[in-house]
């Protein structure tokens, strides 16, 4: 009997050993992370969103058309949403710079459940003056390249010609990096006859793309209701969005423009 007693406190003392969870979270295991996160999206009991469970990345990125791509609807992970702080931009003309500021905020504070990412003013200033002053998104792209590149290792420029098959490639971009990776991601749409960041969160895809719905959230607003994420989107077709991201100015040389931060 002493034997067993002996043998059932040392199963008691390894299992409590083994479930001991190291809550430490630290800016440099993002990559790790991200890597785990991404190598589980193909296997259904792993993905945490089960709205689309029964999508794949080869079916979106392998469809010649929009009727090829099956309806469902397209969500970014409800943490970031929980995370996410709204600003208005600052001198009514810092969309570009306010817009990869909420969005980068969002990503990483959402990821590590904290707030050590600055979503204020003064990170909008800076990333205003390492663009210097650009407002071009090849510029912004800069950013998280050379200086935010501890949170973001990869990210994705959409730059496509203004033509069906770019349009429809746009498409797929948006749809796939919602499914593989459950995050904002900013456009330029146009606001009367400028062009004008926002960011994307959900598309409702309906198979053939009309009747489809984009949310998005707009810098130019005010904060509402402490500037969460809920009391702040919008929706808008996203016909209405794809003609919008088509300035009016020469439209013959335009190019969808999409910064994914992955």
């Amino acid at each position: 009997m002493k034997s067993f007693m002996s043998f059932l406190l040392g199963a008691i003392l390894i299992f409590a050993s083994c479930s001991k969870e190291n809550t430490g979270v630290t800016p440099s295991s993002i990559h790790q992370e991200n890597a785990i996160y991404n190598d589980t999206q193909e296997d259904s009991s792993s993905n945490p969103n089960p709205n689309i469970l029964k999508m794949s990345s080869s079916s979106i990125l392998n469809a010649s058309s929009a009727n090829q791509i099956p309806s469902q609807y397209f969500q970014v992970k409800t943490k970031y949403k929980n995370y996410y702080t709204h600003l208005h931009q600052p001198d009514n003309n810092s969309c570009s710079w306010t817009s990869y500021v909420l969005c980068a905020g969002d990503i990483v504070n959402g990821n590590w459940q904290s707030t050590f990412y600055p979503v204020t003013k003064s990170k909008i200033y800076a990333v205003r003056n390492y663009c210097n002053y650009s407002i071009y998104m090849t510029d912004l792209a800069e950013y998280p390249s050379h200086v935010d590149n501890i949170y973001f290792p990869n990210y994705y420029h959409l730059y496509k010609n203004n033509n069906s098959t770019g349009r429809f490639q746009t498409i797929q971009q948006m749809l796939y990096h919602l499914y593989m990776y459950q995050s904002p991601f900013i456009v330029i749409s146009t606001l009367g006859s400028y062009g004008h960041y926002i960011l994307i969160w959900d598309i409702n895809w309906v198979c053939g793309g009309t009747g489809s719905t984009v949310y998005y959230t707009d810098p130019h607003d005010n904060p509402i209701s402490g500037g969460g994420y809920y009391g702040q989107y919008h929706t808008m077709s996203l016909t209405t969005l794809l003609n919008r991201m088509i300035p009016p100015i020469n439209p013959s040389t335009v190019r969808y423009n999409a910064l994914f931060l992955r």
